[in-house]
């Protein structure tokens, strides 16, 4: 019988776009997510630098909070999304 991996988080990875730089997004960051200056900072450089980054990881059955985390970067014009984790 082959296993079943279960998916226990979901990851929101934000990803780098030419048009948001630094600061847009380290205060999209730190208004969306709560998050210190420094903490949404450090963030927003890891993106610029690698492209994207998990900026939060959620349990599935917070899946729904998760979604409404993504809508608001998206609804920000910064491309992210949801991954299994």
């Amino acid at each position: 019988m082959p296993s079943r991996k279960v998916v226990k988080n979901v990851a929101l990875v934000v990803y780098h776009h030419d048009f948001n730089d630094v600061n847009f997004l380290t205060e999209v960051i730190r208004q969306t997510l709560g998050y210190e200056y420094t903490q949404a900072f450090g963030c927003a450089s890891i993106i610029i630098d690698k492209g994207q980054y998990i900026v939060k990881t959620f349990k599935s059955v917070n899946k729904d909070i998760a979604e409404s985390y993504l809508q608001l970067f998206l609804d920000q014009e910064v491309p992210a999304k949801l991954i299994p984790v």
